[in-house]
């Protein structure tokens, strides 16, 4: 039998091992684990000792595997192995936090002033008119302006 170690695999990754080998007696022969247990997950093909699957579970993992020839009487090898199972590498990724944009509020209600109390000055003291205007766009080339005029007074 021959004498190279399996490799060892990851949790994440499917398992191959194609690395038993017998020299002399002869064929067919059998592979098998007689001490000791493979990795959950991964299993031997007893016509030719392939270990193949998934492993599920970390850990380090001792067996002992045998081959047999089809001789009478059967000559037969066993030989140690470990195959060590370790976590899927996991790929973190990190993100910037943002900040949120300032809320602005719109107060929902108008100032109230109490009756007989002064406004505060508004626009201009030159005792010039104050014209208020609006300027409404509609379908086409119609414009329609509507303007009022108001005195400012003072108090």
């Amino acid at each position: 039998m021959s004498c190279t170690t399996l490799p060892n695999g990851t949790t994440c990754t499917a398992y191959s091992a194609n690395v038993l080998s017998v020299e002399g007696g002869k064929a067919p022969f059998t592979w098998s684990v007689v001490s000791g247990a493979l990795p959950p997950g991964l299993h031997m093909a007893p016509a030719t000792g392939v270990i193949t699957g998934n492993p599920t579970t970390v850990g380090t993992f001792k067996l002992t595997v045998m081959v047999a020839d089809s001789t009478v009487p059967t000559l037969s090898a066993t030989q140690a192995q470990t195959i060590v199972i370790t976590p899927c590498a996991v790929v973190t990724t990190t993100t910037t936090p943002t900040t949120p944009a300032p809320v602005t509020t719109v107060p929902t209600t108008m100032p109230s002033v109490a009756p007989g109390a002064t406004l505060p000055p508004t626009g201009s003291d030159s005792g010039s008119p104050l014209y208020l205007g609006l300027l409404i766009l509609g379908a086409g080339s119609f414009l329609v302006i509507v303007t009022a005029r108001r005195r400012a007074s003072r108090f």
